[in-house]
C-alpha cells in the first residue's frame, strides 16, 4: 500500500490545499528508507463532486494578509448571528483537522507511523473523510498493530461507495478504494483472532474483563492477538463470578461458552422410608461410646476406692502409733534420766505422709465417681435427638442441652 497522503508544505493557494486533504495526490513523496512496499495499489482519483465538501486549511501567511475580514472578524461570539457561529465552528474543525493531517504526514514520512495514526484519528475527529479514516488503518497496518488495522479498515469499508452514488451525491465520506482496503482487511484479518460469547440462557452479565480491562458486552465480538488471555465473568449477585482462560487463534472466531453461575444451595435427600438417618446413626454411636466410658469409669472408680480403704487404713495407724509415741512432758527412763524432747519426729513424718496420700486419693475417687455417674446417666437414658448429649472432650466433658 502506498503511504498516507501528506500536504504540500509548500504555499500554495487554499483551495489546492483543500483537494490535498480530502483526496489522496498522486505525486506522493517518500523518503527511499520508508518507500512503499511492491504490491501498493494506485491512488484513486479524486471525484469532481467532492471538491465542495472538503474542508478548507489554513490559508498561508500571506493568503491572509491580503485577505478582507470576514463579516464576524474580531466580533465576540455573543454578536455573532446563528449562522456566522456556524460558520466560525466549521472554520474552526477545518483548521483542526489541517494541522493533525500535517502533523500526521511529518510523522509517517519519518516512520513513526503509531504517532502517525494517532494524528489521523484526531484529523478525523474534526471532519470525517474517508481518505483520513484510510490512512488511520494505513498507519496502523505500518506500526505493526493488525488489531487496530483491521478496526480501522472494517470501519472504512462500512462507509458508502462512491460508485454506487450518483455525482451529485458523492462527498469526502463515501470511498473509493474499497478494493485495496478488502485486500487489506484480508491480510491483517489473517494476522488476529476474535473473541465472541455464547451466553447459555438466562445468564445476565453485569461485567466482563478481557485480560484485566473492562470490556462492554456489546463490544463483542472483540478483535484480540493469538495466544491465551483470561476472561472474567461476573454476575448480578456479587458472589456470581467465574474465570475462563480463552485461546485465541490467528485467523479464526472463538466461541467461549458462558454457563449459568451455580446457586450454592443446600439440599437434603430424602431418607429412605424405615432406615434411621444418620443423626440418628451418630446418636447411637455416641451413646455406645458413653456406655464404654462409663464401664471404664466404673473400674478405675472401684480400684481408687480399694487403694483409699488401704491407705486409709494405713494412715489411721500411723495416727495411733504417733499418739501413743507422744509425751506430755519429758519422758524418762526407769532411772529418771531425760530421753528425748518428749516429740516422736519420725512417726509423725510417716502420718503426714500417708494422710497426704489418703487425701489425694478421696478427691480421685470422688472425681471419678461423679463423672462415672454423670456419663451412666445419658448412657442409659433414653432420648431422642432433641434431649441433651454428653460428649468427651478431653481431660472433661461437654454438655449439650
Amino acid at each position: 500500500m502506498r503511504g498516507p497522503i501528506r500536504l504540500g508544505l509548500r504555499r500554495v493557494s487554499s483551495a489546492a490545499l483543500a483537494l490535498a486533504l480530502a483526496w489522496p495526490v498522486a505525486a506522493h513523496a517518500q523518503p527511499a528508507e520508508t518507500a512503499p512496499p511492491a504490491e501498493a495499489p494506485p491512488e484513486p482519483q479524486r471525484p469532481p463532486s467532492l471538491e465542495a465538501d472538503a474542508p478548507a486549511p489554513e490559508a498561508p501567511p500571506e493568503a491572509k494578509e491580503d485577505a478582507e475580514p470576514g463579516p464576524d472578524d474580531g466580533r465576540s461570539v455573543e454578536s455573532l448571528t446563528p449562522e456566522e457561529l456556524a460558520r466560525r465552528q466549521e472554520q474552526i474543525r477545518i483548521d483542526n483537522a489541517q494541522l493533525h493531517y500535517q502533523k500526521a504526514g511529518s510523522h509517517y514520512e519519518r516512520g513513526e507511523y503509531a504517532e502517525a495514526a494517532v494524528e489521523y484519528e484526531l484529523s478525523y475527529a474534526a471532519v470525517p473523510g474517508a481518505n483520513t479514516l484510510y490512512n488511520v488503518a494505513l498507519s496502523h497496518e505500518r506500526a505493526g498493530e493488525p488489531v487496530a488495522a483491521v478496526k480501522a479498515l472494517r470501519r472504512y469499508l462500512a462507509l458508502p461507495d462512491c460508485a454506487e452514488l450518483a455525482p451529485a451525491e458523492r462527498t469526502i465520506r463515501c470511498t473509493s478504494q474499497r478494493e485495496d482496503a478488502a485486500r487489506a482487511l484480508a491480510k491483517q484479518r489473517r494476522l488476529v483472532g476474535e473473541l465472541q460469547l455464547d451466553p447459555a440462557k438466562g445468564v445476565e452479565l453485569r461485567e466482563i474483563k478481557v485480560g484485566g480491562r473492562t470490556v462492554p458486552l456489546d463490544d463483542f465480538p472483540i478483535l484480540l492477538l493469538p495466544g491465551e488471555v483470561d476472561v472474567e465473568f461476573f454476575g448480578i449477585g456479587s458472589e456470581q463470578g467465574r474465570l475462563r482462560v480463552a485461546r485465541i487463534k490467528a485467523g479464526q472466531t472463538s466461541t467461549l461458552y458462558v454457563a449459568p453461575f451455580r446457586q450454592e444451595v443446600v439440599v437434603t435427600p430424602p431418607q429412605p422410608p424405615g432406615n434411621p438417618d444418620d443423626e440418628l446413626r451418630r446418636q447411637q454411636q455416641r451413646q455406645r461410646a458413653l456406655r464404654a466410658t462409663f464401664w471404664i469409669g466404673t473400674g478405675l472408680t472401684a480400684t481408687s476406692g480399694v487403694a483409699l480403704a488401704v491407705m486409709g487404713g494405713l494412715t489411721v495407724r500411723e495416727r495411733r502409733d504417733f499418739i501413743d509415741s507422744k509425751c506430755e512432758r519429758l519422758c524418762q527412763d526407769p532411772n529418771g534420766q531425760p530421753l528425748g524432747t518428749g516429740f516422736p519426729l519420725e512417726q509423725q513424718a510417716n502420718f503426714e505422709r500417708y494422710k497426704s496420700v489418703t487425701n489425694a486419693l478421696v478427691g480421685v475417687t470422688v472425681a471419678l465417681g461423679v463423672t462415672t455417674a454423670l456419663v451412666g446417666v445419658f448412657a442409659f437414658r433414653k432420648r431422642n435427638r432433641e434431649q441433651a448429649r454428653v460428649i468427651p472432650t478431653g481431660p472433661g466433658l461437654a454438655v449439650r442441652w
